[in-house]
């Protein structure tokens, strides 16, 4: 940078912001090249760990395809020196060899097959089970569930327990943002613990009256 420029940075109020944005370029700057430079070495690894098995994989490939032009080599040799009465029973011969192979290879994939077709059935017989079975669990669970929180008292407290408590916090809730008034919400929170204090009396009740049922019942037959 020149002495004049520094003065007009200088009179301008900019120097200490051009020094500051210079010596961020130049951290970035090297941290860049020690970067690319750590980086472009590791090329120099990569190719010395990559390139002795792809030579040895293209001279695999090479050989592979002489082998292959040998083998070519062999059958021109055969077709000039051979009859066609030899080759046409050679190929009769592999022919049946290959047709006997073919014939195994299909009674196994038919064995195979059947019985994937049978465990496939065997597990869709499961699956059905299953099913059924949770259909009933689930049916029967659905028709007692009603009855036993009716006439079970500890599940019936518990369960109206939960219920008061969530009715007393939402009440106070609404207390406190102010969407009943204090009055209000006093009486739904004593509304709420009454309820859960005549619980066991309901429950007297249902079950007093479930017994009449029965008892009418039992005269009638």
């Amino acid at each position: 940078m020149s002495a004049e420029l520094a003065k007009k940075l200088e009179a301008a109020g900019l120097m200490k912001f051009v020094t500051t944005v210079f010596q961020v370029y130049y951290r970035v700057r090297q941290f860049l090249t020690g970067l690319w430079q750590a980086f472009s070495s590791a090329f120099g690894k990569i190719r010395a760990i990559l390139e002795p098995p792809i030579r040895a994989i293209m001279d695999a490939f090479a050989e592979l395809g002489k082998a292959l032009l040998s083998v070519f080599g062999i059958f021109g040799k055969t077709a000039t020196s051979v009859d066609s009465a030899t080759l046409k029973s050679l190929g009769q011969t592999l022919g049946k060899m290959l047709g006997v192979i073919a014939q195994v290879g299909a009674h196994l994939m038919k064995f195979v097959i059947y019985n994937l077709v049978f465990v496939i059935r065997v597990v869709a017989l499961v699956v059905r089970a299953v099913v059924w079975l949770g259909r009933v669990i689930i049916g029967a669970f659905v028709t007692a569930t009603p009855y036993v929180y009716k006439f079970f008292l500890p599940l019936r407290m518990l369960v109206q327990g939960f219920l008061m408590v969530g009715r007393v916090a939402y009440t106070v809730w609404r207390m406190i943002t102010g969407q009943v008034s204090v009055v209000d919400g006093l009486k739904s929170i004593g509304t709420a613990i009454y309820q859960y204090l005549s619980t066991p009396f309901s429950w007297v009740r249902d079950v007093a009256s479930r017994r009449g049922v029965s008892c009418a019942g039992c005269s009638q037959a």
